[in-house]
C-alpha cells in the first residue's frame, strides 16, 4: 500500500524534509522480521520510504553518498523495522532521510595537493634509513665463517 507522506509533517520532524514535494516520496508500510511475538504477525510496522532523486538540485551528492540504496530508476529507499511501533520506524526512517539530506547539502571540503618536491634534507634522511636497513638485513645474512 503506496501512501505519500502527509504534507504538514509532525511538530518534531525537522522541517526541510517538509521542503520536499510531497509527490517526490512515498511510504510503504508492511510486516517487519525479527523479534516481537504476535506483534510481528499482525501489524506492519516496517517503513519504506522511496524518494525520487530526479527532481532533487543535490541528487548527483546523494547518488555518490548512497551508492547502495539508490535504485537504478534514481529511487532513493530507506527503510526502518528496529522499532514495535509503525509511527517510531516512520520517525526513524525521516530522521535517517533528513541526516542524508544534512550531510549531501554540506560543502564538499577540498583537499590541498601536496607539492611532489622532496628537499636535499628529506634526500639525505631517506638514504640514511636506507642505509641503516641494508646494514640490519646484511647482518642476518648467513655467515660460513661461523662454521669453520
Amino acid at each position: 500500500m503506496l501512501r505519500p507522506l502527509l504534507s504538514s509533517p509532525l511538530p518534531h520532524f525537522p522541517r526541510s524534509i517538509s521542503s520536499l514535494p510531497p509527490s517526490s516520496y512515498t511510504l510503504t508500510f508492511s510486516r517487519s522480521q525479527g523479534s516481537g511475538g504476535q506483534n510481528v504477525n499482525k501489524l506492519n510496522t516496517r517503513v519504506t520510504l522511496k524518494l525520487d532523486l530526479s527532481g532533487l538540485p543535490y541528487a548527483s551528492r546523494i547518488k555518490e553518498e548512497e551508492k547502495g540504496r539508490v535504485s537504478k530508476d534514481d529511487f532513493l529507499q530507506l527503510t526502518s523495522q528496529v522499532h514495535r511501533t509503525q509511527y517510531a520506524n516512520k520517525k526513524d526512517v525521516l530522521e535517517k532521510l533528513q541526516g542524508i539530506l544534512d550531510r549531501a547539502r554540506e560543502p564538499v571540503k577540498v583537499r590541498k595537493e601536496r607539492g611532489d618536491v622532496i628537499t636535499q634534507e628529506g634526500k639525505g634522511r631517506r638514504r640514511k634509513e636506507k642505509s641503516i636497513r641494508k646494514g640490519r638485513k646484511e647482518n642476518r645474512r648467513f655467515n660460513n665463517k661461523d662454521y669453520d
